[in-house]
C-alpha cells in the first residue's frame, strides 16, 4: 500500500499529503501557545480543590459552619 492509503477492514481510507492540505503553521502555532497556558490553569484549579478540601474540617470548627455551608464552599471549587 504505497499510494497513501489505509484498509481496515472492507473500507478505505484515502490520506492526501500534499502540500498545502490538513494543519496550517497559524493553527497549530496557536495551540502551541494555548495547551501550556490551559495545563497552567488546571493545576492551579487543581491545587484549590486539595487546599480547599484539606482546609474544610478547621474551617467548620472556627467559623462554626453548618454542613450545608460546607457543602457550598466545597462545591465552588469542584
Amino acid at each position: 500500500m504505497c499510494d497513501g492509503g489505509i484498509t481496515a477492514g472492507s473500507h478505505r481510507i484515502k490520506i492526501n499529503y500534499k502540500k498545502g492540505h490538513g494543519v496550517n503553521m497559524g493553527t497549530s502555532r496557536r495551540w502551541v501557545r494555548i495547551i501550556p497556558i490551559a495545563f497552567v490553569m488546571y493545576m492551579t484549579a487543581y491545587m484549590d480543590r486539595i487546599n480547599v478540601s484539606m482546609i474544610l474540617p478547621y474551617i467548620d470548627k472556627s467559623f462554626n459552619l453548618t454542613s450545608a455551608d460546607m457543602g457550598i464552599a466545597s462545591g465552588i471549587f469542584l
